[in-house]
């Protein structure tokens, strides 16, 4: 947990000082940055953004996707990609 974020969401009035517990996918991609890039390392929304890229790009969830294009091209059926966020 990165304090600073669930800090801002404090301040936006939001009830959860969690920096993603309850926020939806939308809410998630708009928290701003914590580090500029390249100076350190913290996870951060870059699946959502990936799964917004892919869906868009293909018309399938990233989780159809990594199904379709890695996980079968493999030949590893049990296998998969579980998007979900504390």
């Amino acid at each position: 947990m990165v304090p600073i974020l669930g800090q801002y969401r404090l301040s936006k009035g939001q009830s959860s000082p969690s920096p993603i517990r309850g926020l939806t996918r939308a809410e998630r991609l708009d928290l701003p940055l914590v580090y500029e890039p390249g100076s350190s390392w913290t996870y951060g929304p870059s699946t959502d953004w990936v799964g917004v890229v892919v869906s868009r790009l293909s018309g399938l969830t990233l989780e159809e996707y990594m199904q379709k294009n890695i996980w079968d091209a493999i030949d590893a059926p049990n296998i998969t990609f579980h998007y979900g966020m504390c």
